[in-house]
């Protein structure tokens, strides 16, 4: 699969100065398609297809329009591994986001790492419905980053431009941090010119009702955040989260679009479609996502509330939450090549990511060596992991 996904990612990495129009992106679709059946295709052998492309309705891209949510802490490699260096420059990523989704919400990115205090605080904050499952991963996290010595700015800006990526979105904690701390990290984005082409504030925060019951809430105490990046980088892009396009909250979309002053510069929103059962009836639901819940969503639900406002979708995939579904098949590098297709017919859509860089749907391990990196941190030691086999 990662040479279907390196060839798209090579595609899109091909920008609007290059030359690089959406007829191209139609041709390709029709490619990446014809290895894509209904179920019902094998008793309709007969069916006619018709397709119509308009060649002259060119629609330019955005440069560096798709690319990865990271996650590093998912594995025991660094970012410095010349063995990972070299996997990431065959996807060719148009950026990568820093330093995850879930993982970040403790983050200090002043030392790379988590604190006890704030994934507990953190913890405390999500809904019922998620608790459990996100406050391990966030204990989890701690974990790994101490025994990494964590992972910092620098290495993933070296990363990102070794594997020749646009950028950097980096997602902000501002469920523990500061603003403050926030106006230091921008000002030495701005002071080392690192490429950082979004700044996000927080992820998915509509899963922290404890902490933010509304959008509101959220739109009104992240502000701070907002207002110090741009004191220290007065060119930085802020996106603010919608909830989640595979289970639409429309109350905290609606108050969200009624928030005022619109102080945020993109819309950003995750898309993980609920589907489950067979695989057969997995790939029939998926393909009704990619029918009616990709440029019809945008056009539908996004447009409808912000109006013409730019859009990033920072973590997308066939998958479920936390299960695989059909990440890491065939036909999920397809649909997720698709997807990014699709929106990319739309200028309205900045960038599109992939969840995640590490796992199923980017670069899989046979053996992450979390347990053993622990382990060895745990008895006061130091693992090797230039001897370790991924």
């Amino acid at each position: 699969m990662i040479e279907g996904q390196k060839a798209i990612a090579q595609f899109f990495r091909g920008t609007k100065a290059d030359g690089v129009w959406y007829y191209r992106c139609a041709a390709m679709a029709l490619l990446l398609l014809a290895f894509v059946r209904p179920s019902s295709a094998q008793s309709k052998s007969d069916a006619t297809v018709l397709v119509s492309i308009h060649s002259r309705a060119n629609t330019p891209i955005e440069p560096g329009f798709a690319g990865y949510n990271v996650a590093m802490m998912s594995v025991a490699l660094g970012y410095r591994d010349p063995r990972w260096i070299a996997q990431v420059r065959r996807l060719g990523p148009g950026w990568l986001r820093y330093p995850a989704g879930t993982r970040s919400e403790a983050f200090d990115w002043t030392t790379g790492a988590s604190h006890q205090s704030w994934v507990d605080t953190v913890s405390r904050s999500f809904s019922s419905e998620v608790q459990a499952d996100f406050s391990n991963t966030l204990q989890d996290t701690m974990e790994v980053l101490a025994a990494k010595g964590g992972e910092h700015l620098d290495e993933a800006a070296r990363l990102a431009q070794a594997a020749g990526a646009r950028g950097l979105i980096v997602c902000v904690n501002v469920f523990t941090d500061t603003p403050a701390s926030a106006k230091q990290f921008a000002a030495y984005v701005k002071r080392h010119r690192i490429p950082v082409l979004a700044w996000e504030l927080g992820n998915e925060p509509y899963f922290n009702s404890k902490l933010w019951p509304t959008s509101t809430a959220y739109a009104s105490a992240v502000r701070p955040f907002a207002d110090a990046i741009r004191e220290a980088e007065p060119n930085a892009k802020i996106g603010v989260s919608m909830s989640d396009a595979g289970f639409a909250d429309r109350k905290w979309d609606d108050l969200l679009a009624d928030f005022r002053p619109r102080y945020w510069d993109f819309i950003i929103y995750h898309h993980y479609p609920m589907v489950g059962g067979t695989p057969g009836a997995m790939i029939a639901a998926l393909n009704e996502v990619l029918l009616h819940r990709t440029t019809d969503y945008v056009r539908d639900e996004v447009k409808r509330r912000f109006g013409p406002m730019p859009v990033m979708i920072t973590e997308a995939g066939p998958q479920d939450g936390p299960e695989p579904g059909m990440s890491g098949t065939m036909y999920g590098g397809i649909w997720s090549a698709e997807y990014a297709l699709r929106l990319s017919s739309l200028q309205q859509v900045r960038h599109f990511g992939i969840h995640q860089l590490v796992g199923p749907a980017g670069i899989g391990v046979t053996d992450s060596h979390i347990s053993d990196l622990i382990a060895s941190w745990k008895n006061q030691g130091r693992l090797d992991i230039a001897t370790l086999d991924f």
